[in-house]
């Protein structure tokens, strides 16, 4: 599939997955491609050992409609599915946009974005998110009022449904369409799932509970349903990449310089990058349009 590149990328190829581990203990690599279902080492496991050997790395799944117990055991590692078959130029295209997402970042930078197993969510969202699960008939009108209120939560549905891991992905939802296109039993699903719902100690709900009012708020000046929409509701997302990380003291610098390039400058000494840079690589990781991606970048 990946063959013909061989002129323009060091690429290793291991059908058995265990050699492949083995090679990954001693090799770093940019990006690890792995089939889902493999004899004797999952997708799933071997993913997910590459994120605790190599964080930095990005990492994607290719996998069939039917493989959801082994999507959901991924979900914490994998940045994005792509769905099988996959045509070669479809995986070099999502590899490309990697690749130079990742090329704007310093490596520190990096970590801290492909090291995410999700954006931070408040425990009293997840709580309430949990308590509407459990009930006899879930209403999905109220799961999605719910899911909308928690950026956490909502940017995690919507990598999914970008992803191809529920079928073919779908280009611009928002909260609401990721909601119904994953459905209740999905939902429950997630919730089960350890790891998938990220909570960070030092973060105020409160402060989540604004950043999704804000974001919303965004969105709705915006025509429903465009990209415009989305890059609105999204915008603000690598700031919860470094709060993810380093909660008080990136707070702090927060209450210094709220928005801009004041803001931007700093985060580059910290970091290494500013966050609209990190939001550009996430959302490129986790498989969303490029007219999405593209429009995280600061233009300063």
């Amino acid at each position: 599939m990946l063959r013909g590149q061989r002129k323009c990328w060091d690429m290793s190829f291991i059908e058995d997955p265990v050699e492949a581990l083995e090679f990954l203990e001693r090799e770093k690599v940019d990006v690890v491609v792995s089939d889902m279902r493999m004899p004797r080492v999952d997708g799933a496991q071997l993913l997910n050992r590459v994120r605790e050997i190599h964080p930095e790395t990005a990492r994607l799944g290719l996998s069939g409609f039917s493989e959801s117990s082994l999507l959901l055991r991924g979900l914490g590692s994998i940045h994005q599915y792509l769905s099988k078959p996959c045509e070669s130029d479809r995986l070099v295209k999502v590899l490309e946009s990697m690749l130079a997402a990742s090329a704007r970042l310093t490596p520190r930078a990096r970590w801290l974005v492909a090291s995410l197993g999700g954006l931070p969510c408040g425990q009293h969202a997840v709580s309430r998110l949990s308590r509407e699960l459990e009930a006899v008939e879930p209403d999905l009108a109220v799961l999605q009022s719910l899911i909308s209120q928690d950026l956490g939560l909502a940017t995690k549905v919507l990598q999914l449904v970008h992803s191809s891991f529920f079928g073919n992905p779908r280009q611009l939802a928002d909260v609401g369409e990721a909601c119904q296109m994953l459905g209740v039993a999905r939902l429950q699903s997630l919730l089960r799932q350890s790891g998938c719902f990220v909570s960070v100690e030092g973060v105020p709900e409160h402060f989540l509970i604004n950043y999704a009012h804000q974001a919303n708020l965004r969105a709705r000046a915006q025509t429903e349903g465009s990209a415009d929409a989305l890059v609105a509701f999204l915008r603000d997302i690598g700031q919860l990449v470094l709060l993810a990380h380093d909660a008080t003291p990136y707070l702090e610098l927060l209450g210094k310089y709220p928005h801009g390039p004041e803001l931007w400058a700093e985060e580059r000494r910290r970091y290494g990058n500013s966050n609209p840079e990190l939001a550009n690589y996430l959302l490129t990781l986790w498989g969303f349009p490029e007219e999405v991606t593209t429009a995280m970048l600061p233009s300063e």
